[in-house]
């Protein structure tokens, strides 16, 4: 809640974009402020991410300078009293970098060395692929989301360009973009699957044929095993047919589907 309104207050329109090397340049003053024991500093340097630094990132940040974000939210929000959002950001920190914290940042007695004394991870889950282009969590190009920790989170143009970047909650639904409906991607792949099956149902016939034009030139053939692959590459052929009328089916409905 008070990072919400906190990032709120201050973000506006981007003059300019903010490089990687503006960003680990801010996030190192921050880490000097905390050294310093500045907590004004502090604040004005994480204001200034919040409000310019994130919303206008041109790039997709390297790993280790996101966890280094991370790991101050998590002494902000701690400071705040906020020590569910705290041991949060501390376990996005702690998944990018198992580094322990160096003592003059997170002294060895704080409550939040805890999460780096710990071995568990957490899970993610896939979010849905955009029409054109990607996403990025945490500074990597991926549709999968670390569970129950906040995220830095980015969407990229057809060409990998940053079009907006966001820090999310745990518990926060990503911005609206447009994706590729579940239901088409559904039916895309029932569609491939039902032609493979066709297709492989043409080939079983085709064998059968094959046999038995072979067979029948030999007098000592019974008729009942001649009269067997004549069947099975009638039954085949009719249900390569049947598989490539319903591929037929499948696609023109993933066709128009569209982008619903």
């Amino acid at each position: 809640m008070w990072w919400v309104l906190f990032s709120q207050a201050w973000a506006g329109p981007c003059d300019s974009s903010f490089g990687e090397g503006q960003l680990e340049a801010s996030v190192t003053g921050a880490e000097e402020a905390v050294r310093d024991l500045d907590d004004s500093g502090f604040r004005d340097q994480l204001n200034a991410l919040a409000g310019f630094g994130l919303p206008c990132l041109g790039v997709t940040p390297a790993p280790a300078i996101v966890a280094r974000y991370h790991r101050l939210m998590a002494l902000h929000l701690y400071s705040l009293g906020d020590k569910e959002g705290a041991h949060g950001a501390a376990s996005a920190s702690r998944r990018l970098d198992g580094s322990p914290p160096p003592p003059d940042l997170l002294p060895a007695d704080h409550a939040l060395r805890a999460v780096w004394d710990s071995e568990a991870e957490g899970g993610r889950h896939k979010v849905p692929q955009p029409v054109d282009g990607s996403v990025a969590f945490d500074g990597a190009v991926t549709r999968y989301r670390p569970d129950a920790v906040p995220v830095v989170f980015q969407q990229l143009d057809a060409s990998g360009l940053v079009q907006s970047t966001k820090y999310l909650g745990a518990r926060e639904p990503l911005p609206e973009y447009a994706a590729v409906p579940r239901r088409r991607t559904t039916l895309v792949v029932a569609t491939s699957v039902v032609s493979a099956a066709a297709v492989a149902s043409f080939g079983v016939a085709a064998t059968a044929h094959a046999r038995l034009y072979r067979d029948a030139y030999d007098l000592e053939t019974p008729s009942v095993e001649l009269d067997g692959y004549r069947r099975t590459a009638n039954v085949w052929t009719v249900v390569g047919a049947v598989g490539l009328l319903a591929a037929g089916g499948l696609g023109t409905g993933a066709a128009l589907v569209g982008s619903q």
